[in-house]
């Protein structure tokens, strides 16, 4: 991919047979780089899609070579999709050059829809897609990789709408300007940029177009060329935004009124007027049951996430049927809580699938624990990409078994899932790629300096397992220094959220 360094030099030859099939002209000379793996790739697609050897097997070794040396391929079958058919044509060019990155090929993969072996195929193609989501998310890639494998195919109706909203933008229309920025961020007609989506926000913000405001204040959140994080400058677009009455900058801007605890009842206030008729917006009504049921008002929360629940709000159906299952201010209500966190997991919420595989693994509100069904739920929740479910299946890779269920252990797998659920910022997947690193699981390299940086960060999302590994490094010394001060602050704070280990440490029970 375009993460290798392709100027790395290989001298290995192996003269088996059968392998030679797959072997890139390049290989048996002086040197060579990892585009012999993407000739190969192409071979192994060939073999997939004609169901045949590239070679015919009695053929000796050395005339196979002498073959793929003059450029003679084998020959793709006719009823082989054009688009598949062009991939493996490319994968396998003479020039190592002229050969797509992998990038390049998991993208086409992934756009591919259609059935490998033609009309005789009986592939279940939603499986397959199922499948090709685990992969992908099993799989280490960056922020970039992910952007570029989600956008879209350019298509020649797009790129004729493309230019003419670029023609009108550079005229000044502000309808235009917007819309061409959106095609820019979204990669409508164009190659995504978001360098030239921000500039052209930037001047639909000069003429305080709430829409562009509230996009400037959220590129000024993110990482990104243009700008550098800044909270002043996202707060300071947001509130402009908010005050032209551009609803997801209300929704945004009281939300971070609640979190810096700057004003919740100017927060509350401004929900409310979207929130409740004529609005009625299902997004300001769920925000606003969630601060009801952090300041412990159930009936409240309870009102507000039924009145976005039923607007088809899915996040509200699962938080409602929390406060149901829970029973905290209200009537426990088991059987409907369980009834409508299960019809939110099937209309595809990925928080109600993983709370449902927290659920029977465990065994919680009376439900027999059930591994099986655990991991079904965490599964479906992993391939939406929820980093908490990354973590949960990660952990049944490493160990095997979740709950009373066996699964194959894979540690590798396990910590690739740990890696991208600490990528993600999940508390718990931050302590498990920490312990990885620090003690080589799954064959991750040691890395004890990344491994306190991650368990300081899940400590600092409150994760009360990291405090307690820091409270041992520190208290033990890391590279022959202990410290103890550090330490004890973070066994402290593991008590003051109750954990037990902590707290006996620090209260030992008279035996």
């Amino acid at each position: 991919s375009r993460r290798f360094d392709n100027s790395i030099e290989f001298t290995v030859i192996n003269n088996n047979k059968e392998v030679s099939f797959y072997q890139a002209p390049e290989i048996h000379t002086i040197s060579y780089d990892r585009c012999v793996d993407l000739f190969s790739y192409g071979m192994i697609l060939y073999h997939i899609v004609s169901g045949k050897l590239p070679f015919d097997k009695n053929t000796a070794s050395y005339m196979v070579l002498d073959k793929i040396v003059k450029g003679i391929r084998p020959e793709i079958p006719s009823d082989c999709n054009k688009r598949l058919k062009r991939l493996i044509s490319d994968l396998w060019k003479h020039s190592p050059k002229d050969r797509p990155q992998f990038i390049d090929v998991v993208k086409a993969l992934y756009v591919y829809d259609e059935k490998l072996f033609g009309d005789i195929n009986d592939t279940d193609m939603e499986n397959y897609k199922e499948y090709r989501e685990r992969i992908l998310q099993s799989t280490f890639l960056t922020d970039e990789d992910i952007q570029f494998l989600k956008a879209p195919a350019l298509l020649k109706q797009d790129k004729d709408l493309f230019k003419r909203t670029y023609d009108s933008a550079e005229k000044g229309n502000l309808e235009s300007i917007i819309k061409l920025a959106r095609m820019f961020e979204l990669g409508i007609g164009t190659d995504i940029n978001v360098n030239a989506a921000i500039e052209w926000y930037q001047i639909a913000a000069q003429k305080n177009n709430p829409e562009a405001l509230y996009k400037i204040a959220n590129f000024y959140a993110v990482k990104n060329e243009v700008f550098g994080f800044s909270e002043s400058e996202y707060l300071k677009y947001l509130k402009k935004s908010a005050e032209l009455n551009y609803i997801p900058a209300i929704i945004d801007y009281s939300y971070q009124l609640i979190k810096n605890e700057r004003n919740i009842e100017e927060a509350i206030n401004k929900l409310k007027k979207v929130a409740d008729p004529p609005n009625n917006y299902k997004e300001a009504q769920y925000r606003l049951a969630y601060i009801y049921e952090k300041q412990g008002n159930i009936t409240e929360a309870l009102k507000y996430y039924d009145l976005s629940r039923k607007q088809g709000f899915t996040q509200a159906s699962s938080n409602y049927a929390l406060i149901l299952l829970e029973g905290q201010g209200i009537k426990q209500n088991i059987d409907e809580g369980l009834k409508i966190l299960k019809q939110a997991a099937s209309e595809g919420l990925a928080m109600a699938n993983c709370n449902l595989g927290l659920i029977y693994e465990k065994g919680k509100y009376g439900q027999a624990i059930d591994g099986e069904k655990a991991w079904k739920y965490y599964n479906i929740a992993l391939d939406k990409g929820l980093p908490n479910a990354m973590t949960s299946v990660g952990k049944a890779y490493y160990r095997g078994k979740i709950a009373n269920y066996t699964v194959k252990q894979d540690s590798i797998r396990a910590a690739r899932l740990f890696e991208t659920a600490a990528n993600k910022d999940d508390p718990e997947g931050l302590y498990s790629w920490g312990l990885f690193q620090l003690k080589g699981y799954g064959g991750t390299p040691i890395n004890m300096d990344d491994a306190i940086f991650n368990f300081k960060r899940s400590a600092s999302l409150g994760f009360p397992h990291a405090m307690m590994m820091l409270y041992s490094l520190y208290n033990e010394g890391i590279n022959g220094v202990r410290d103890t001060e550090r330490a004890a602050q973070y066994l402290n704070e593991a008590a003051r959220q109750g954990f037990p280990a902590a707290i006996e440490i620090l209260h030992p029970s008279k035996s």
